[in-house]
């Protein structure tokens, strides 16, 4: 991953975990709106 890039470039593959998904990695690098608006 790096600045700039687009989320929908990461494989969107099953994995065989309970605690991970796609879903999850997105919001990982979400930034707050407050903090978006600051940069």
């Amino acid at each position: 991953a790096g600045k700039g890039l687009e989320l929908s470039r990461f494989r969107k593959r099953p994995l065989p975990t309970r605690y991970y998904s796609p879903s999850i990695h997105e919001a990982a690098l979400a930034l707050p709106p407050f903090l978006r608006e600051a940069l």
